[in-house]
């Protein structure tokens, strides 16, 4: 029992690599990813994480809007 829950372990564990390269691939290429990361201090994760805590940042009269 503990091997098969390993090789599940390990399978899931290639899944998720495979699909955080895929998204990698993908969002590299997302003009809104490659404007965050002209930011100083900005790199590809926190770029990706702005998008996902931020969301439209049409709703957002200004930056000063966006960050309180």
């Amino acid at each position: 029992m503990v091997e098969s829950d390993l090789r599940l372990m390990a399978s899931v564990d290639a899944e998720i690599d495979r699909l955080e390269q895929q998204l990698q691939r993908e969002a590299w290429n997302a003009p809104r990813v490659r404007l965050l990361m002209t930011i100083s201090g900005v790199d590809y994760d926190t770029a990706l994480t702005l998008i996902v805590a931020l969301g439209d940042l049409s709703r957002f009269e200004d930056g000063d809007h966006a960050a309180s």
